[in-house]
């Protein structure tokens, strides 16, 4: 029987409250994500929505004009299609995005300089756009999630 990431989680002693905050911190955002440009940009660029045609850039840039929301058709269509797809994310495949928390993508290290359970990450951050580097206790987990082994804790190296 195939396992997820929440019921590994909490097999580790993470109880389901935790879970259910976070999804309804969730799906309070998603719903509140039409209140402005602002709040727009940054839920698309939090769920990896419209970057091939970096409009969260634009709606920010028409934002800090002064401009707090359109009144296009298309453009009130296109973000309720972007929340309605949030939102069955989080129902169908539980992608609930975590405050602080990262997806980065994995590289082996082949030259054997980290100690077991130890790993090296590092992003750009968008908002500063400086590198930071990430310190202190990690969780990390495969996608897909199917066996315990999928989940581990870990610490960052620097």
């Amino acid at each position: 029987m195939r396992q997820t990431l929440l019921h590994l989680v909490q097999g580790l002693g993470v109880p389901f409250e935790t879970f259910k905050n976070f999804q309804d911190i969730a799906v309070l955002e998603a719903q509140n994500a039409t209140e402005s440009l602002e709040t727009a940009a940054r839920f698309l660029d939090a769920y990896g929505l419209g970057t091939s045609y970096r409009l969260t850039s634009v709606m920010l840039s028409l934002y800090k004009l002064g401009f707090t929301n359109l009144p296009d058709n298309f453009y009130q269509q296109s973000l309720e299609f972007a929340v309605h797809h949030v939102l069955r994310e989080l129902k169908q495949h539980a992608r609930i995005q975590i405050p602080g928390g990262w997806t980065l993508v994995g590289v082996a290290d082949v030259h054997g300089f980290l100690k077991p359970r130890e790993i090296f990450a590092c992003f750009k951050d968008p908002d500063l756009g400086k590198t930071i580097y990430l310190e202190g206790p990690i969780l990390i987990s495969r996608s897909p999630t199917i066996h315990p082994g999928d989940v581990s804790c870990s610490t960052f190296f620097c």
